[in-house]
């Protein structure tokens, strides 16, 4: 529905008239919004007005009257006009041709009065639609049933840097980069021919052999028996994302190798063997691992969860596991942990609109003390295997990180009495969608039948890991 258009009318009628040529113009308020004079004497306006409607009796046939006439009004329509040849022809060679002789009827009026409005409400509408396509920041390009161009908009002309004379009758094969393949091009035409609207990205050629990105719809025109006629194509230049999202999936990259490069390696001596296996939902997950040696006899392993994926959740784990590592050297296992708590609270409190939380398992291995320290805050259950191959699980009795800053409780087991220990992140088994007490029975049967070799590969066939995951999957052993 179009917006109500202005329109500038002049009447100059007798008082018989002007009433029921004023209820005409009301009729058609809806599409237009007139500006209308009653004159009692000639007033020409200072500027083009849309219609004089004027009685013959109010007319000269005066050159420069009549040529001045249509210099200030788009269109006249005569009232009374007598019938004579001379004045008929005196109007007519001034391109006055909507007109009514004397004794008219007030319908012809009324039906005269309607053409014009119907008139001027398509030229309105046809401006706007011209208006719209020639100032539009996105090409639009319509074809014949073959692909030929029978019209495009300026826009498709700067993109192209093809002239309307260089790609009129051609089809859009101009600009083809090659960058398609033949069933890009097959399954677009199938689409269409079909009368369904096709959506797609275009990597295109421009003329001075330049590559454009073009994110683009072809619609189907149908004629009013249903037949295509045309296509309709309208595409949004998106070479600028493009490149700026090519160059940020680099650096995304190249954080993801710094990242994996900050991970621990496997690592293997005389008293203990530590292994994970760490698969990520997106180029930065929130996921992340340190394990190392302290001193002689004390090693210190952390498993750190983000709520959430991106640089900043990564960011978050690294400092999580970087301050874990500086701490763990100089203070009891629980300080530490409270300490990273308080830092992620302080964090929250401060950037409440995107806050951190974390789940997290920290672990001191004591072999001096014959001890192995564990806090479990708010994460998964940790499952280990004594002497026996029986299974413990450990599960968390702490809060999770940056909510409240609070004290950690440490869970502490005798080293002589433990065989090994496993622990994993939720996107293990939610990814499918099993349940994590199906999923604790499962890796409970696995780490007491699998050889630490195939623990891992085992283990995400079991539970239908594939790489176009949900959520980072992360599993860590240790072996004493």
């Amino acid at each position: 529905m179009y917006k109500r258009f202005t329109i500038y009318i002049d009447v100059h009628t007798d008082n018989n008239q002007f009433a029921f040529v004023l209820d005409l113009i009301e009729k058609y308020t809806k599409v237009f919004e007139p500006i209308t004079r009653v004159l009692k004497t000639w007033d020409l306006p200072d500027h083009i007005y849309d219609l004089l409607i004027v009685d013959a009796d109010f007319l000269t046939l005066d050159e420069s009257f009549l040529s001045g006439l249509k210099r200030h009004y788009g269109e006249v329509i005569l009232l009374n006009c007598p019938d004579n040849p001379y004045f008929l022809n005196a109007i007519y060679n001034h391109g006055i041709l909507l007109w009514l002789k004397k004794g008219y009827l007030n319908i012809e009026l009324d039906a005269l009065i309607a053409n014009y409005m119907n008139k001027k409400q398509l030229e309105n509408e046809n401006t706007i639609l011209d208006n719209i396509i020639h100032s539009a920041q996105n090409s639009i390009v319509i074809t014949d049933k073959k692909g030929n161009i029978e019209f495009a908009n300026p826009y498709f002309e700067l993109t192209s840097g093809y002239s309307t004379d260089e790609f009129m009758q051609k089809t859009p094969n101009v600009i083809r980069s090659g960058f398609h393949e033949d069933p890009f091009y097959d399954d677009l035409w199938e689409t269409i021919k079909s009368g369904q609207v096709w959506e797609g990205i275009f990597v295109n050629k421009s003329k001075n052999e330049e590559r454009f990105y073009e994110e683009a719809t072809i619609t189907p025109l149908k004629n009013s028996h249903g037949e295509i006629e045309k296509y309709l194509k309208i595409g949004k230049n998106i070479t600028r994302e493009r490149l700026l999202l090519d160059e940020l999936s680099k650096e995304v990259k190249l954080a993801r190798k710094v990242i994996d490069a900050l991970l621990p390696d496997a690592y293997l001596d005389e008293r203990i063997k530590f292994d994970y296996n760490i698969m990520h939902y997106n180029e930065i997950g929130g996921d992340f691992i340190y394990f190392g040696r302290t001193d002689t006899d004390r090693y210190h392993f952390a498993l750190v969860d983000v709520m959430g994926h991106g640089i900043s959740s990564a960011l978050i784990a690294l400092t999580v596991t970087q301050m874990f590592e500086d701490y763990a050297v100089f203070k009891p296992l629980n300080e530490s942990v409270e300490a990273i708590n308080n830092l992620l609270c302080t964090f929250n409190l401060e950037h409440q609109d995107r806050n951190k939380y974390v789940t997290g398992i920290f672990m001191e291995i004591n072999f001096s003390e014959n001890v192995v320290k564990i806090i479990n805050a708010g994460h998964l259950d940790i499952l280990l295997l004594d002497k026996n191959d029986d299974p413990i699980h450990i599960r968390s009795n702490n809060m999770i990180m940056g909510v409240l800053e609070s004290e950690y409780v440490t869970t502490q087991l005798s080293l002589s009495e433990i065989k090994s220990l496993f622990c994993f992140t939720d996107g293990l088994y939610e990814n499918n969608g099993i349940e994590y007490e199906d999923a604790l029975n499962r890796i409970d049967a696995l780490i007491r039948t699998k050889s630490s070799e195939k623990l891992f590969g085992t283990l995400l066939t079991t539970f239908g890991i594939e790489q176009d995951i949900k959520d980072d999957v992360t599993l860590c052993q240790i072996l004493f």
